[in-house]
């Protein structure tokens, strides 16, 4: 009798442990899974917040009522997603012609998360793309061609994407065209990436927009 008694407490006490830790195993699934979810969240705002100031400082640029303007955009090197997280992530300007324009898309290399804003402009604006990496792309939908200037800001490898520069500007005479500058500039410096400088007369900024 007192055998069998202390075979069942035994048996309790394995399954009570087995029952421990099954809960804590389900505990610690249960907080990984909101974990992951609360990244994908944070890097989604991320990316929705890096669009929208890429995109607003564009316009503001666009409808600044000066001839000549010039706005430095900075690039965070990756997109904080917790308190000691971060992923990498591209931004991505393409010109869509057919209706004048600029999509900004902000994609996680890492994290399944993506944000997209749109700029329009002027049709009578000349868009020129500046940078290492860009890109004609064809879409079954869409029968023009669309260019995208790519900036990493966040890559492993080479230039890395540090500053967004853009510039607007108009020939210096009456009814002049009107030019948008956007660059990738990978410089320490801004001041070394596209600017008013128009020392060189061969320049294509200086023959378009300087006062020569």
């Amino acid at each position: 009798m007192v055998f069998g008694k202390r075979k069942s407490q035994i048996e309790l006490s394995m399954l009570t442990r087995f029952a421990m830790v099954f809960f804590i195993m389900s505990l610690a699934a249960i907080m990984l899974m909101f974990s992951s979810t609360e990244q994908k969240g944070l890097c989604k705002t991320q990316a929705q917040i890096t669009a929208s100031q890429i995109a607003s400082s564009i316009n503001q640029v666009l409808v600044s009522p000066a001839e000549d303007e010039r706005k430095v955009i900075p690039l965070e090197s990756a997109l904080s997603i917790g308190q000691r997280d971060r992923a990498r992530y591209t931004v991505k300007i393409t010109e869509r012609p057919a209706t004048s324009t600029l999509t900004i898309g902000v994609e996680s290399a890492e994290k399944d998360c993506t944000a997209y804003q749109s700029v329009g402009f002027d049709r009578s604006v000349i868009l020129n793309f500046q940078g290492q990496a860009v890109l004609g792309e064809e879409f079954s939908n869409d029968p023009e061609s669309l260019t995208t200037l790519v900036l990493s800001p966040t890559a492993p490898t080479g230039d890395r994407s540090r500053f967004l520069i853009v510039l607007k500007c108009n020939e210096k005479s009456f009814g002049g065209q009107k030019y948008l500058y956007l660059q990738d500039c990978t410089q320490d410096d801004p001041g070394s990436c596209l600017n008013f400088n128009f020392d060189v007369p061969d320049d294509e900024l200086t023959q378009n927009c300087g006062f020569s």
